[in-house]
């Protein structure tokens, strides 16, 4: 499903930019996955579990560049606070090879103190991730 056509999704970093983050989640099954990760740690490369909340949707645990803006461990004193460093980023993602989709100029989510809730509508949405899913996502500075 795609995003209504009244939203704007900004492009991607202008040309010569560079991601702050590059992931991927092999997934194992509906919410675990390996993963591998280049440059910062915005999303935590070393979770491997509950990297879903609902059928096509992740959960994307605060990695310890967190720590460098008040968190401990990846984890803020407040859901506020989390939302607050989560504005600083936008994302894209993208399904077993597919298109990159958007994830928001900041990032759309659902704040907790240890992880953002993605709630941007995407063409996985309401489909469960499977073993054998290949989940990218590139993160850099919001706007």
């Amino acid at each position: 499903m795609s995003p209504p056509s009244w939203l704007y999704w900004p492009d991607s970093p202008a040309a010569g930019s560079t991601y702050l983050q590059e992931i991927t989640w092999t997934m194992t099954g509906a919410d675990t996955a390996t993963v591998s990760s280049t440059g910062l740690a915005i999303i935590n490369p070393s979770k491997t579990t509950q990297l879903t909340w609902s059928d096509g949707r992740p959960r994307i645990w605060n990695g310890s560049e967190a720590d460098n803006y008040g968190a401990s461990s990846g984890v803020f004193a407040s859901a506020a606070a989390c939302r607050a460093w989560w504005d600083n980023y936008q994302a894209e993602i993208r399904f077993n090879g597919g298109s990159w989709e958007n994830l928001g100029d900041p990032v759309l989510g659902d704040e907790q103190t240890a992880y953002l809730n993605i709630t941007a509508i995407t063409s996985q949405t309401g489909t469960t991730f499977v073993s054998g899913d290949v989940v990218d996502f590139r993160i850099w500075d919001a706007t």
